[in-house]
């Protein structure tokens, strides 16, 4: 899908969710959910052309292989994050958007702990 016709889907479903909402709530978070669904979906179809791109940059520059991993993990934790709390938020529920946000961002940390760590060894021998 392309960007025009993801705006419109997410135009659209933002109306439906407007005139709906008076009536059924819950209906309308469904609609909601099922459009931020179908952006994820339209996304992760795209992103093995742009992993194979960044990976082969990588590759290019001598890089281990474990560095585009942690990039993309953290990537994908943080969109995941963002529509966890953004559906929260949208329910009116700001605590569990919080603590979702909170967890994504201690998720990132782990993940980049191995990078941390390689960084602090090329420090440490530049400083030997």
């Amino acid at each position: 899908m392309d960007i025009v016709m993801i705006c419109g889907l997410c135009i659209t479903a933002a109306i439906l969710c407007k005139v709906i909402e008076k009536d059924n709530k819950e209906i309308s978070i469904v609609i909601a959910l099922l459009g931020s669904a179908l952006v994820l979906f339209s996304v992760i179809t795209q992103i093995s052309q742009i992993a194979g791109e960044i990976t082969g940059l990588f590759s290019s520059a001598e890089i281990p292989d474990e560095y585009p991993e942690i990039i993309f993990k953290a990537l994908g934790i943080c969109y995941i994050t963002q529509i966890g709390s953004d559906c929260c938020r949208d329910c009116g529920e700001n605590s569990l958007a919080s603590a979702v946000e909170t967890f994504g961002r201690i998720s990132v940390l782990v993940i980049a702990i191995p990078a941390f760590r390689s960084l602090s060894e090329i420090i440490k021998a530049i400083l030997d």
